[in-house]
This record gives structure tokens, sequence and C-alpha cells, in this order.
């Protein structure tokens, strides 16, 4: 059967569930499945997924709380004729899922984070009511897929995990005498990631070691509150550095001898991830999302929140480099597995299921 997959999200954005939809959209297209995307604004990543051969639409005059849009929407889906609506993050999910079940198109919904990622506000309440209406829930974690069963009747919901891009796994790291970028950490500058004890645990680290540095990557909510903190501490002024949003951080990655995340709530981690295949030791937060990935001989999974853990973590795993660094090796060889043709085919079987029979309960 020829399949016509319309996926749609809010933005190009940096984030991991952006990248995904760009791995999957190159995936599909190579299995020569027909990719629309319906998208609201661009970003750092919008000329990857132009270049992927996938269909895009634009929504114009697009407003939260302005639900005439999902009209727009009716005739795009109208136009288009998928065989399968996949929706990506919040915006998307609330109105083309609404588009979705009133053109009968079985709808698929995306689910990147978990039940710490999302407060008692009225747009979360409302993306879950709707979310029950879907014909089947795709979470990349165990927190994902737990924060939709207890609540709704949705009979597929499944863990297809994100898509790995392997390209250079790196099995030969030099020693750590040899490496000479800073302590690394990146992702989103929001509040689950926890980049403020990330801060207080290095300006006590760096009181004590002065030969110490970090960079932390990333753009989001709280940047400027963080940039303000680094640039008003004599400290962390110093040693930390901020540069924003950076597209390609392997560079960074394989020269860094730790790399950090403190967060709070994960689905699948991509930079975790990126930062394992380039066999950096790692300290992370001890959450379901980390311990799907790693075990205890591979990372240091932090047994509290205090900074005086955190930055002993750190310095263990600066003496320990040559050791931590070839304990990854393990996990590379577990990651690599979820091919793009992996991860492509078990949607696909996925779609075909939900074409052949309600994904609903009863």
């Amino acid at each position: 059967m020829s399949l016509t997959v319309l996926h749609a999200i809010p933005s190009f954005a940096g984030g991991g569930a952006e990248l995904q939809l760009i791995n999957l959209t190159k995936a599909q297209l190579e299995k020569n499945i027909k990719v629309h995307i319906i998208y609201l604004h661009e970003g750092p990543n919008f000329d990857e997924i132009k270049e992927s051969g996938a269909t895009l639409h634009k929504l114009n005059g697009f407003s939260s709380k302005n639900p005439f849009v999902i009209f727009q929407i009716i005739k795009l889906i109208q136009q288009i004729k998928p065989s399968i609506i996949q929706t990506w993050l919040l915006y998307a999910d609330v109105f083309v899922g609404i588009a979705a079940k009133i053109s009968g198109v079985p709808w698929v919904l995306s689910e990147r984070s978990g039940k710490k990622n999302y407060e008692k506000k009225f747009k979360f309440i409302l993306r879950k009511f709707i979310g029950s209406f879907a014909d089947a829930i795709v979470s990349n974690s165990k927190g994902g897929l737990d924060y939709w069963r207890g609540s709704v009747c949705v009979k597929h919901q499944k863990i297809i995990k994100n898509i790995v891009i392997a390209k250079h796994p790196n099995l030969s790291r030099g020693s750590c005498k040899d490496i000479t970028s800073e302590i690394l950490a990146v992702g989103r500058f929001s509040k689950e990631k926890n980049f403020d004890l990330l801060l207080d645990a290095l300006e006590f680290l760096c009181k004590f070691h002065p030969n110490i540095h970090a960079t932390i990557i990333g753009d989001g909510p709280l940047y400027p509150v963080l940039k303000e903190r680094v640039f008003n501490s004599i400290i962390l002024k110093e040693h930390v550095e901020l540069p924003g949003y950076i597209d390609d951080v392997s560079k960074y990655l394989d020269d860094s001898p730790v790399y950090v995340s403190l967060s709070a709530c994960e689905g699948m981690p991509n930079s975790v991830i990126e930062a394992a295949l380039s066999r950096c030791p790692m300290v992370l937060s001890d959450i379901t999302a980390h311990r799907e990935l790693f075990n205890e001989d591979e990372v240091i999974f932090l047994l509290d929140n205090s900074y005086s853990t955190i930055a002993e973590a750190i310095l263990y795993q600066l003496d320990s480099y040559a050791k931590s660094s070839e304990s990854l090796k393990s996990a590379i060889l577990r990651l690599v597995e979820y091919s793009p043709e992996r991860i492509s085919g078990e949607y696909s079987n996925l779609y075909q299921n939900l074409l052949g029979k309600c994904g609903k309960c009863e």
C-alpha cells in the first residue's frame, strides 16, 4: 500500500522533537513514503528539512487563541489526502489533532517527554483531553508512556525509540591529557533542565579548582537570566561560557572530558546520546529516561542533587577519565541499533496496523 504521511510540528527549532522529525522524514522518504509537513515557524533546522524532499505547508496567521485555524488545517488535509497524520508538540497535537478527528484520518500523537514536564496549566490539560481521542500515542520513553496510560483510553500506546544517527561513533578516544575543551552541558534553557543547579555546582567547584572551565550550550526562556547570573559572578564569569544555540556540537563533545545532564524530566535525550557516541564520560540525574539508556557501570547517576555531590561526581569522572570513556563502548553498541531503517520500519508497521483497524477502546 502506498502511504502518504502528514506530519505537523510548530517549528524547526533546535530541540529534540524537531531533529527526530527531520530524521524520520528522511528515512520515510527513503522508503518511498510521501511525506507532507505542516509547520508554523521556520527555525535553525529549517534548511535541513527543506532540502529533504518533503512537501512543506506553512500555516499563515496562526494564533493559539484562534480556533478557526482548524478550518485552514482541514482544508489542507482535504487537499493532501494523507493516509496518516502524526503530530509533534503541543500546538500541533491540539489544533491538527482536532482537524484529524474531524477529517476522519488516523492520528498518531508523538509524546516526547514525561509527567514531570507538564505543569497543571490549562494548555496541558487541554492537550491531554484532546490526545485521549488519538488513534495511537507513541512515546520515546517509558516515562512518556506512563503519563498517558494512567488516564486515557487509547488502544495503541507504545514506545518507539528515537532514531540514532551514528555517523562516526568514537571508539578510539585519546587520553585525558589530550582533551583541551571544557566540561560540557547542552539543552534548552528551561526550568526542568536544572542549569541553575549546574551553575551552583560549578561555582563551588571552581573555587577550589581554578583550572576547570565549562560550556553550557543552548537557548530558551531562561537563557537571559542565567547569562546575567554568570556575568555578575566573579567566579562564573571567568570559568563558564554560555554561547547560545549551536547547530553542531560534535566538536565540543569530542573534546570534552565530562558531559553533565541534570534534567528533572526527559523523553529520550538526544544530546546525552550524542555524548555517549563521542565516548564523553557523563554525570547524569537519576531519572527513568537516563536509566533506560545506560547502566551504573557506564555513567555516574547522582544520588542527590546537592551542588557538592554534583561537583564530586564531575571530579571523579575527570580523575578516572580513561576508565569512564572506555566503559561507554557497550552503550554505543546498544544505541546504534536504533537506526533510521529500524525505527522508520516500526512507524510503518504502526501505520499499517491503524489503517487496518480502529485504535480506540470500546
